[in-house]
């Protein structure tokens, strides 16, 4: 995070700033935090630690924390932040993606997503991530534009059963409260009947599949 505005230095008004950043190559999750009390300035970095809920553990952060002055505005901060991450973080320092040897070339060559439901459908329909009806239209999709392998990618919303019971698309539940898009992560097994089946059959319409999970929330 940066803060700057306009300073005046010797009569020569000038935007001067401060930037405050955790230099840590693993991009573990933290939040920022700076307060004010008449002349005294805090800046904070906060970190939920590693296996936090199990107590009795000491734990340092393995990253600097860097605050350095700095003449200029937004841009300049990011120019800090740039000369640190690109040689050192882990997703940056293997160069540019041009350069790399690492990334698969399918990667290169997906020309667009498609998202089963999510957005696209009202609430009570619950067709959007059923295996059927998701094989049937990206099968439509291929073969109505004649797509080759590895130019159309799915992210797959709705594919686990959410709580219902299997079989009954998302029709029986004991409480709406336990059932439902956004519920019971981390936990998303068993997929919905014949999930894998119709994986495989997209897979060999030359689609590159990945099923929706949400990495940040815990029910």
């Amino acid at each position: 995070m940066a803060m700057y505005g306009p300073t005046n230095v010797n009569g020569t008004e000038k935007s001067l700033g401060i930037y405050w950043g955790a230099h840590d190559p693993n991009a573990q999750t933290k939040s920022f935090s700076f307060s004010q009390f008449n002349d005294t300035a805090r800046f904070g970095v906060g970190q939920v630690p590693e296996n936090a809920g199990e107590g009795n553990t000491l734990y340092t952060i393995d990253y600097s924390i860097k605050i350095i002055p700095f003449e200029g505005d937004w841009f300049d901060a990011t120019m800090i932040y740039r000369d640190w991450v690109l040689p050192n973080s882990l997703w940056t320092k293997h160069g540019k993606m041009e350069d790399r040897v690492d990334i698969p070339e399918w990667a290169y060559n997906i020309t667009t997503w498609v998202n089963t439901h999510w957005s696209g459908n009202d609430i009570f329909n619950t067709t959007g991530g059923n295996p059927e009806a998701v094989l049937e239209r990206m099968k439509n999709i291929v073969e109505r534009f004649g797509l080759d392998k590895d130019a159309l990618a799915l992210h797959w919303y709705e594919w686990d059963t959410l709580g219902y019971v299997e079989n009954t698309d998302y029709q029986d539940c004991d409480s709406e409260v336990t059932c439902g898009f956004d519920t019971h992560y981390p936990e998303y097994f068993p997929p919905r009947t014949g999930f894998n089946k119709a994986l495989k059959s997209i897979q060999d319409l030359g689609v590159r599949v990945a099923p929706y999970i949400n990495g940040r929330i815990f029910d």
